[in-house]
């Protein structure tokens, strides 16, 4: 029997980018997610609104606070 399971990945709110770890792109808990993409260089704002940053679209200031890239319209 097949059966389906519930998955989560981190996706960048600014560039739409899915992180990746090694072979996968999804894990079965939302806290793992947020850890192995933290170590990865991600950023996480407001945990509970899911808000999230690829390490390509933030960065910190020299006062310590965030920056975050502009999205480029097309």
């Amino acid at each position: 029997m097949i059966k389906p399971i519930e998955m989560y990945y981190a996706e960048c709110d600014i560039c739409g980018t899915s992180y990746e770890h090694g072979d996968y792109s999804c894990l079965s808990d939302k806290s793992s997610v947020r850890e192995d993409a933290q170590d990865g260089g991600w950023h996480f704002e407001d945990y509970e609104k899911g808000k999230c940053y690829c390490d390509n679209c933030h960065s910190f200031n020299d006062n310590d606070e965030l920056v975050l890239k502009e999205i480029q319209s097309t």
